[in-house]
């Protein structure tokens, strides 16, 4: 009886130092291959470009004339429930970096556009606050990680306006066409053939 518990936990740590080794040869690999991609770039990449998915450096934000247009950006999340997890990994991996490079593109002026408000028990969302006074809500319950910083880079690059239709003339003539009206293929044959 306990030499059978003995080969169980043996085997039990077996397999768990070599999931460990499995997992630290991925890690490493991973590193190994991001500072390659550095290496090849001959720059440092991005924090936002190499983490996070952005698609472009916070350098190329949308403003109009100089004027950046996000005057604030808050990220509304409850600690504990589990639609908030994705903005919280965000909150904790993503925003220090982006804080620190916003800071840098926009200067000293612009250090509080990024707020944190805790609305326990309530699901997570983005409020955004533009320089026009507009304002704009996006639901983020159940999102993951990338997909927050792919709206956040998304709401940093609007201008804050509102979507409008373009009006667009329509042709009208008085005068039929010539070929005569147009006709689905089976009403055609079958007014020929009566």
């Amino acid at each position: 009886m306990q030499v059978r518990v003995a080969v169980r936990e043996q085997n039990v740590r077996e397999k768990t130092s070599l999931l460990l080794t499995r997992l630290l040869r991925s890690k490493r690999r991973q590193h190994e291959e991001e500072s390659a991609l550095e290496r090849s770039r001959g720059e440092k990449a991005s924090v936002c470009l190499r983490f996070f998915g952005f698609s472009r450096p916070l350098r190329e934000i949308m403003s109009i004339r100089g004027i950046f247009q996000l005057t604030k950006l808050t990220f509304v999340h409850c600690p504990h429930t589990g639609t908030s997890k994705g903005i919280n990994q965000f909150l904790v991996n993503a925003l220090p970096s982006l804080r620190v490079q916003t800071e840098e593109r926009r200067g000293e002026d612009h250090k509080n556009v990024f707020e944190i408000q805790q609305r326990k028990g309530k699901d997570p969302y983005l409020h955004a606050m533009f320089v026009n006074k507009r304002e704009k809500t996006i639901g983020v319950k159940n999102k993951r990680e990338e997909e927050i910083a792919i709206l956040v880079e998304n709401v940093m690059s609007e201008k804050g306006r509102t979507v409008k239709k373009i009006p667009r003339r329509v042709m009208r003539t008085r005068i039929s066409s010539v070929q005569g009206t147009w006709q689905p293929q089976g009403a055609a044959t079958s007014s020929s053939s009566t």
